[in-house]
């Protein structure tokens, strides 16, 4: 029986990873960073394009505290930073009407914000999903890469 990725089955496993023989680690290691490289440019691959800066903000990065794996982000928020947006492509936004006259919003008994008669409406923009379906679709052959890994690793420490 599988034990679930909530905290304690995080912990489980990352305790359960430590055991391991180094050898059998850098395996693992191996395998994940590959995976992940496949995962990079799969959704590379898939994600629209329009000026590319979405495309070329998706990354693999290395888990903290010496755990084994990598997280694939992109569209961070930061000054320099690129491709912001990536959660409204994936998930979508909907529709805002325009402000129609309204001058100022009153906020904890004070007069705050400028003129609000200028807002313009926003058109609800439809759902692009690239990630998650990319991630679903090779999900099964990254399990397949980290079980072979693993059974390498543990064939070689005997």
């Amino acid at each position: 029986m599988s034990r679930p990725l909530t905290a304690a089955g995080r912990a489980h496993l990352k305790k359960r990873m430590m055991k391991l023989p180094e050898q059998m680690r850098v395996r693992v290691d191996a395998s994940l960073s590959g995976s992940a490289d496949a995962l990079v440019d799969a959704i590379k691959a898939a994600a629209p394009v329009r000026s590319g800066d979405l495309r070329d903000s998706i990354r693999k990065v290395p888990l903290e505290d010496g755990q084994i794996g990598y997280r694939i982000v992109g569209g961070e928020r930061g000054k320099g930073k690129k491709g912001w947006y990536l959660r409204f492509v994936e998930y979508g936004t909907k529709a805002s009407p325009g402000s129609q006259g309204a001058l100022y919003k009153r906020q904890k008994g004070k007069w705050r914000g400028a003129r609000r008669r200028d807002k313009r409406a926003h058109a609800a923009t439809p759902a692009q999903p690239f990630f998650w379906p990319t991630y679903r679709r090779m999900k099964a052959r990254i399990r397949a890469a980290r079980t072979r890994a693993l059974k390498r690793g543990a064939q070689e420490a005997k």
